[in-house]
């Protein structure tokens, strides 16, 4: 990668490296973390031989002095990284230059990264200064700096993908940087303490060192499948960037496969699920691209090459492996902790099985005869095995310890939420005679939870027994489904299942127009790939 990078240097990290050391911000931010720094040092130097606990306040407040730029200004200033070309009308420029979007966006982010990693450096020193104060482990003090740059990193990635919005939907920019900063402060604030509690306090609940090398070593997978929303943004509709995005899931789920065996815990799930839940919900929002680059990927690929086309047909097959991969992950994580961590090799040897059916299953959708049958099972499937799940959890609650209805319910509930607003969404576009976008989806959303917390409100004060009343919009499912067992809560929310099941429907028909246009696509390619190899024979 080194080599490559200095045969093929990439113009993006140079100027925006050169720029950003320049910037008054970066250099305010440094100022003011050295100044910050010598201050916490000399205070919890100076209280060495002090109460144990006024030390631990000292620790916390050095920490938290490190944290404030490393996870909320330093990510903060990638914010404007694509906005900027955007607003000074230089990112045609980028395009005519031969750069990828991929290119573009992580020259982005690893110039903001560098000037990371340059504070980084200048802090370090402190971090073993407090060393030679005693009461100090090393080794700990490291893990907890080493996270807390991740957790930058992670930051930054998003705040790249953020702005890369900005190429489609410039009026929202602002809008963007607040919901942000509100994510930065409440959101990254309390993982962190979450996570540095594990690393000073010894971890509870069973999590050891191999856990925490794990969820590290798949930490830049989960970066990069943010910043793969950046390149989706930037990237023109002809250029076909799925393949890596793909690679990196399967990359993610590999390691957790390899290390899961040695760890003790359910961490390095999560990594795992964040990938392929983010992966599964873009490629359901992502449109068709009836390009060269939509069929060429199946000729090049024969056994695979319907993972990585850009399709609507392609997606919802993605779609329904990667949510299902997700939940089923889940329950065993859940069924294994129930046995004591006997059954580890369940955890291996199903995701394995599962992926192999998938990628036989691909090759069943790529033949025109079985895409009807293949639609409608992978429309249906994940919603139908979720209901099963909630009907017969009496049978499955010995092996999920009696969670059996709360783990189904929710999954259903967050499937059924999605799928339906998504459905309107479809809905609100064809109104406005539209190309479906972020907004119909926000509208759609919106309106369903304004109108789902109105009735809510009402039924609790017009009906004593409010939830004996029939359900009527999703976010409904929460109090029903949750407070009813089986059939009173699958009546309660018929309207609900309703709703979900036109929404399925309208799916439904969009994948099938969608997989139409992608086998007529290839039928052309094949009948002019065969009037030039007859010409070519005429001419020979």
């Amino acid at each position: 990668m080194i080599r490559e990078m200095i045969k093929n240097p990439n113009p993006i990290l140079y100027k925006e490296l050169v720029q950003g050391m320049r910037a008054k911000a970066f250099i305010g931010i440094f100022i003011i973390t050295q100044i910050v720094m010598v201050v916490a040092t000399m205070a919890i130097v100076g209280s060495e031989g002090g109460s144990s606990n006024r030390s631990e306040e000292f620790t916390a407040i050095f920490w938290g002095a490190i944290a404030i730029p490393f996870v909320i200004f330093q990510p903060l200033l990638a914010i404007e990284s694509i906005n900027s070309e955007v607003k000074l009308k230089t990112l045609e420029m980028l395009y005519l230059s031969r750069l990828s979007a991929r290119r573009i966006i992580l020259g982005k982010f690893y110039s903001h990264m560098l000037q990371t990693l340059m504070i980084a450096c200048t802090i370090l020193p402190y971090v073993v200064l407090r060393y030679f104060a005693g009461g100090v482990n090393l080794l700990i003090e490291c893990s907890t700096f080493v996270s807390i740059v991740l957790i930058s990193a992670l930051g930054t990635a998003l705040s790249v993908s953020t702005s890369a919005f900005s190429v489609r939907n410039p009026r929202s920019h602002r809008a963007r940087i607040l919901i942000l900063f509100i994510v930065f402060v409440f959101g990254s604030t309390t993982g962190l303490g979450g996570f540095t509690a594990f690393m000073r306090f010894g971890g509870g609940g069973g999590v050891n060192w191999m856990d925490f090398a794990t969820f590290i070593l798949m930490m830049p997978f989960v970066i990069y499948q943010v910043l793969s929303l950046g390149m989706s943004q930037v990237a023109p509709n002809s250029e076909n960037n799925l393949f890596l995005k793909r690679m990196n899931c399967f990359a993610v789920l590999l390691i957790y496969l390899i290390c899961r065996y040695f760890c003790d815990s359910v961490l390095p799930l999560f990594p795992v699920m964040f990938c392929f839940l983010m992966s599964a919900l873009e490629g359901v929002f992502s449109g068709d691209a009836n390009f060269r680059s939509s069929y060429v990927p199946v000729k090049k690929y024969s056994r695979i090459g319907l993972l990585v086309a850009p399709n609507r047909y392609a997606y919802f097959n993605w779609f329904n492996f990667a949510v299902l991969i997700s939940v089923l992950l889940m329950i065993l994580e859940i069924a294994n902790d129930d046995l004591g961590g006997r059954e580890k090799g369940m955890l291996i040897v199903v995701p394995l099985i599962v992926t192999l059916c998938y990628l036989v299953q691909l090759q069943l959708a790529q033949k025109e005869v079985c895409s009807r049958v293949n639609n409608f099972f992978v429309i249906g499937f994940v919603p139908f095995l979720l209901f099963l799940g909630i009907a017969f959890n009496d049978s499955l609650d010995n092996v999920l310890h009696n969670d059996a209805y709360e783990i189904f319910t929710i999954c259903y509930i967050f499937y059924a939420n999605i799928m339906i607003s998504y459905g309107l969404a479809i809905q609100i576009s064809r109104w406005k005679k539209e190309k479906l976008n972020t907004i119909h989806v926000v509208m759609a959303t919106a309106g369903l939870v304004i109108v789902g917390t109105i009735t809510m409100i009402l039924k609790s004060v017009l009906i004593r027994r409010w939830e004996d009343f029939p359900a009527l919009f999703p976010i409904e499912l929460f109090p029903v489904m949750l407070d009813n067992k089986g059939v009173e809560g699958m009546a309660l929310a018929s309207i609900i299942h309703l709703q979900l099941f036109l929404s399925l429907l309208a799916l439904h028909f969009m994948s099938s127009e969608s997989a139409q246009k992608f086998f007529q696509l290839s039928a052309k390619k094949k009948e002019s790939n065969q009037e030039n190899d007859q010409v070519l024979v005429e001419e020979a």
